[in-house]
């Protein structure tokens, strides 16, 4: 483990952000449009739990979220859509405390910050009751398509950001 771990701190070290944004970028959207193409679907088995979770959580502390691994390995492992919206949610749940008690503890988390989450807690209940309103009448093919629109851009926007 010490191996893989010096060996990604020194890519990390020796590549520029901006270069790691752009591959992301173009990985992300190379995938989304993959994922909407009338070509076979990709699986994978639990293996791909390795490379998906590591990727998912250097990218997560680089830029600060790695979900487009944990979709792609959802989508490997042929989730449906409500298993992949329960993973998915129970991820960003345990992933988000534990920045956020990382953050507490490093003193990070200033009162402000906290006046802000908190102020976009109705926000966020609001869009998850509409989404899950959504989900509920959403067919699994039109869900494929909706992640892979919104991963699509989000990868132009992280271009665009270069």
């Amino acid at each position: 483990m010490d191996i893989i771990s010096s060996q990604t701190l020194t890519v990390l070290q020796s590549v520029a952000s901006t270069t790691l944004k752009q591959a992301l970028a173009i990985f992300v959207i190379v995938y989304a449009v993959y994922q909407v193409l009338p070509l076979p679907v990709l699986r994978g088995s639990r293996l791909v739990a390795i490379p998906c979770g590591f990727l998912g959580g250097m990218i997560g502390t680089i830029f600060g979220t790695g979900g487009p691994f944990y979709i792609i390995y959802f989508g490997l492992r042929g989730l449906d859509k409500d298993a992949s919206r329960a993973t998915f949610s129970a991820n960003f749940l345990i992933d988000g405390a534990v920045r956020l008690a990382a953050f507490a503890s490093f003193g990070l988390l200033g009162t402000d910050m906290v006046l802000t989450i908190l102020a976009g807690l109705p926000l966020i209940a609001a869009g998850l009751w509409v989404g899950g309103r959504a989900h509920a009448i959403m067919s699994s093919r039109a869900y494929v398509h909706l992640v892979s629109i919104l991963l699509f851009f989000s990868g132009i926007i992280l271009l665009l950001r270069n």
